[in-house]
Formats: C-alpha cells, structure tokens, sequence
C-alpha cells in the first residue's frame, strides 16, 4: 500500500507522485510532438516517441484531462479518414471532432433504449425492475432527442 503523502487524486483515481510526474513528462512530449510536427495519427506518433499505442492512449487522456485545459489548448477526437490528433484552439477542429463523437454515443444509447424498450412490456408493470426499465427509457428518450437537436442546430 502506498502513504497517503505520495499519492494524488486524479479524477476518481489515487494516483502516486511517480506516475502523475511520468505521465506529466509523457503528455508534456506528445504535446511537444504535436504542435512540432503537426496532426499526426496514433501510429506515427507512437513510432516518432517510441512508445506503444497503450501509453499513447493513456496520454492523450492524461493530457486532455489535466495538461491542455491549463495551458488553454484542446486535442480534439480524431475523425475519419486519417484519424489525426492535433493540438489546437480553433473551434472547427472541436467541432468535426464533437460531431464523430456524439455519432458514437447517439448509436450506443439507441442500442440501449432499443433493448429496454423490447424488454419493458415483458416486466410486471409497479415492480422495481419495471420502474426502473421505465425510467431509463424515458430518460434514453429525452438525452437521444437532445442529442438529435444539437446535430441539427
């Protein structure tokens, strides 16, 4: 068990001072990287620093999370064709990759209230499964159709 004195939180995480300095030091070299050399997808980056893909995506989440909101800057999701990460403040960029996103999230929740909808007349109406069945289908209902609103607007 590591001491409390050599642990910090990130996020839901107790996360020890080592680590939060490497991944410090690694997210301050891909940044590094990326605003050098530009947009880059995740293989090149991962052959220019040497690292693996798994270090790579541990970083940008580490770098999305806790370096680029300090330093004002955004990575935004990598979109289709090419997948390429950059660093950036302009909003295009936010917003193709905002759209790929939510395309991803709209077609899980829709599995999802496709599933509890099937199954929601099978359950005995007042139970505990049932209101709960019940709940999640509206509330899928309400967050798809404000999803649908924003793609729109």
């Amino acid at each position: 068990m590591i001491a409390p004195e050599y642990v910090q939180r990130s996020g839901d995480h107790a996360i020890p001072h080592l680590a939060i300095a490497n991944r410090r030091r690694w997210a301050d070299s891909l940044l590094d990287l990326l605003v050098d050399v530009g947009p880059l997808n995740r293989s090149d980056a991962c052959a220019k620093l040497g690292w693996p893909s798994s270090r790579f995506d541990a970083t940008i989440r580490f770098a999305r999370a806790q370096v680029c909101p300090e330093l004002g800057l955004t990575i935004p999701a990598a979109v289709p064709p090419l997948f390429l990460y950059q660093v950036t403040t302009e909003w295009e960029p936010v917003e193709l990759g905002a759209s790929w996103s939510l395309g991803h999230v709209d077609s899980r929740l829709a599995g999802i209230l496709r599933d509890v909808d099937t199954i929601l007349p099978h359950l005995t109406r007042g139970t505990k499964e049932w209101r709960r069945a019940n709940f999640l289908s509206k509330r899928l209902a309400h967050l798809l159709s404000t999803l649908a609103e924003i793609d729109h607007a």
